[in-house]
């Protein structure tokens, strides 16, 4: 008997074709679930509630083994041990922060970026200056921190005499800018209040920022800084710190927007456009390697490396960055085509990431995440669309795991669980219009199997020239083929099956076979 098998789903999401012209592998709809390297269907891993946080904080980044959290005044602790809090002041204000752009450790402390309710941008480097000690000498431009640390650093101001501290630790004060005097007398040392942001008037203060060759790099306009090698505090020092100047070599926006990094290479992306620089601890070895035209990204946060790639969110959907491997060049490749006329930003903050523990490429578009799911040794190249019912506010990677925050609520992101808390993940699979290659051809549908894991909803669209014709959803469960037919009544040139899930339980396809018998010409 005839029939139609739908078995492989590599190709996942994919709107390039019209409904009526797609192959069997390629989904109109693929919504809460992906492809996994066997070409199987999967359920997407559901939010699997972690903390909730004490009040406070903003963002959530991973670095020296931690979910790091951020606050500007005042002292935060947090119960739950995998989360630290670190304080960032302003520098001269006190402003509530309102995001984290960046976070990495370097040479063992943080080094964040945040941005605070002013709009205001700052660099802090959460390094330790060593605690003031009793009864020590010290000179004009030292600093040191309190013994019992409180998020701020001290500079010697002024001194007198030999400048020695006091049997007795000083009140530091806690306002940037003040200042307490130390063993009040003829050698008495005046300390003044800092924060921990980075001083150098050549630090950027800016949202592009990344680490690569031992040193921070930022950019600013038409310029990429970058600090001294090892010293994220200085970014001045001469054949050490300095400046790529990328807006002399580029032809058309010369405002450096993104950085993303391709192995040991600087990426720096701009509205319609991308170079490629050698970098190297050494300022002499700085060169520009190669400049690619017609694609950009205004998205800082999007960059991710991933699959050998860097891959970013540009105005026209997701793109790539790639060697080619026969010339040796980097190229551009439209790896978002599939889903560009899916993907909408409209004022939200995309934030991407690499997330290993699922191999796959995640961009937060709002309550949207579109997951890129790749495998080079599986010919695999798939994007899905999951869709949350919380706002995303921050998102990490610690040890294999994908974490969200949502408020003050922390959540991995977990295979093994079949809900978003109570909330049901709503499966939605669509398949395009098929005809068996028999175009023209009225066809009587009479049953259909299912082959997987759980209890789907599975219902037929039956007329391309009108979505609203659909059959009644029956439910089938697990493998149908060993037990009675289900049927399906549907008389019909072609037909498009529609999937439907939300149970709280696993859920997998394998295989739908639809049969029919041909009926004559139109």
């Amino acid at each position: 008997m005839p029939s139609i098998t739908f078995d492989r789903f590599d190709i996942g999401l994919d709107r390039r074709k019209g409904k009526a012209s797609s192959e069997p592998n390629r989904l109109r709809v693929l919504t809460n679930a992906y492809v996994t390297t066997g070409k199987q269907i999967q359920k997407r891993p559901a939010l699997s509630f972690v903390a909730m946080l004490e009040p406070g904080t903003k963002g959530l980044k991973a670095a020296a083994g931690k979910l790091n959290t951020f606050y500007e005044s005042g002292t935060i602790t947090h119960a739950n041990a995998l989360f630290a809090p670190r304080k960032l002041p302003h520098p001269t204000l006190s402003q509530a922060i309102s995001r984290i752009h960046y976070c990495d450790s370097f040479a063992g402390y943080l080094y964040a970026v945040a941005e605070y309710a002013d709009g205001s941008i700052w660099h802090h480097y959460l390094d330790d200056d060593g605690a003031w000690v009793a009864a020590t000498a010290y000179s004009v431009g030292t600093y040191r921190r309190p013994v019992a640390a409180n998020g701020y650093r001290y500079k010697v101001t002024a001194i007198a005499g030999s400048g020695t501290s006091g049997a007795g630790e000083p009140t530091w004060p806690t306002t940037v800018g003040a200042t307490v005097v130390d063993n009040a007398g003829a050698n008495q040392i005046t300390w003044t209040c800092f924060s921990s942001y980075v001083q150098d008037a050549n630090c950027p203060q800016r949202r592009p920022t990344l680490k690569a060759a031992n040193k921070i790099w930022c950019a600013k306009d038409d310029l990429v800084r970058f600090c001294a090698a090892g010293s994220p505090r200085d970014w001045t020092s001469a054949s050490d710190a300095g400046f790529l100047p990328v807006g002399r070599s580029q032809d058309g926006s010369t405002d450096a927007l993104a950085l993303g990094q391709f192995q040991r290479q600087l990426v720096v992306f701009f509205a319609d456009g991308a170079q490629v620089w050698n970098i190297d601890e050494d300022p002499s070895l700085n060169a520009i390697h190669q400049k690619i035209y017609g694609i950009g990204t205004r998205y800082p946060q999007s960059p991710a490396s991933f699959a050998s790639d860097v891959f970013f969110l540009a105005d026209a959907g997701f793109r790539s960055i790639t060697v080619n491997s026969q010339t040796d060049n980097f190229q551009d490749i439209d790896v978002g085509s599939p889903i560009d006329s899916l993907v909408a930003v409209s004022g939200t903050t995309p934030m991407a990431l690499y997330a290993p523990g699922f191999g796959q490429y995640w961009c937060f578009v709002g309550r949207t995440a579109w997951v890129y799911s790749f495998s080079k040794s599986a010919k695999l190249a798939a994007w899905s669309k999951y869709i949350f019912q919380v706002d995303i506010d921050a998102i990490a990677a610690l040890n294999n795991k994908l974490y969200v925050r949502s408020g003050n609520d922390v959540y991995e992101i977990a295979n093994g669980v079949y809900s978003d808390q109570a909330t049901p993940i709503e499966v939605a699979i669509e398949m395009a219009y098929v005809d068996a290659k028999q175009p023209g051809i009225l066809k009587q549908f009479w049953g259909a199997d299912f082959v997987g894991q759980g209890t789907p909803q599975l219902a037929f669209r039956c007329d391309s020239n009108d979505e609203s014709k659909v059959t009644q959803a029956y439910a089938y469960t697990g493998d149908t083929r060993a037990g009675v037919l289900h049927p399906v009544e549907v008389a019909a040139v072609n037909i498009a099956p529609v999937v439907m899930h939300s149970a709280n339980e696993d859920f997998r396809m394998d295989a739908l076979e639809l049969y029919f018998n041909p009926l004559g010409a139109m």
